[in-house]
């Protein structure tokens, strides 16, 4: 039971855990970059509250009056927008017997501030696809569940929302996660 990175040379942020109670799917927000030499980007939350703190504070100074306070509330604002909501990774956890969950964590690298897990049961989950959208001159990938609560319309639930991944990491969540499917055990057993 250990991480495994399927995709090491080409997309080491990406990384999967088995065990036999759950496998999960958990995408960091960093890359590779692209010219080739192996170096990892990562945002830098703690560089905009280093830098921001000194700008507040001589935005404190100029302002006058009243506008101290709205500048330095409208500073502070944008200053914990940019560090504390940053998206650390995001996962798709799947528990066998009874669904999947997909998660967004936010805050440093090693700490996190909060949490967002949408739990999605077998019952309701109708099929996991991956899904192509027009964004200007481009196409993105992303993968979604589809769902269906009782007496309901289809609902689509977007898995990895705020870092979409490139389409080789979709592949091989969509490939592996087709054998937890209901539907897709019970079409093999016939």
């Amino acid at each position: 039971m250990q991480r495994v990175q399927p995709l090491r040379d080409t997309h080491p942020q990406f990384s999967t855990f088995k065990t036999p109670s759950y496998h999960e799917f958990k995408l960091e927000n960093w890359k590779l970059a692209g010219d080739g030499s192996g170096k990892v980007i990562r945002p830098h939350p703690e560089l905009y509250l280093a830098l921001g703190i000194p700008v507040l504070a001589w935005l404190y100074q100029r302002l006058a009056g009243g506008l101290q306070y709205v500048g330095l509330a409208v500073g502070l604002w944008l200053l914990g927008q940019s560090v504390f909501l940053n998206v650390s990774h995001e996962s798709l956890v799947v528990y066998p017997p009874h669904g999947v969950q997909v998660e967004t964590h936010r805050g440093f690298r090693n700490c996190i501030f909060s949490s967002s897990r949408t739990f999605i049961p077998f019952t309701v989950l109708q099929d996991i696809v991956v899904n192509e959208g027009l964004y200007g001159w481009n196409v993105r990938y992303y993968i979604v569940a589809l769902t269906r609560p009782r007496n309901s319309d289809t609902v689509l639930k977007v898995v990895f929302p705020n870092l979409l991944p490139h389409f080789p990491i979709l592949k091989i969540v969509y490939n592996e996660i087709q054998m937890y499917l209901p539907q897709n055990k019970t079409e093999s057993a016939q």
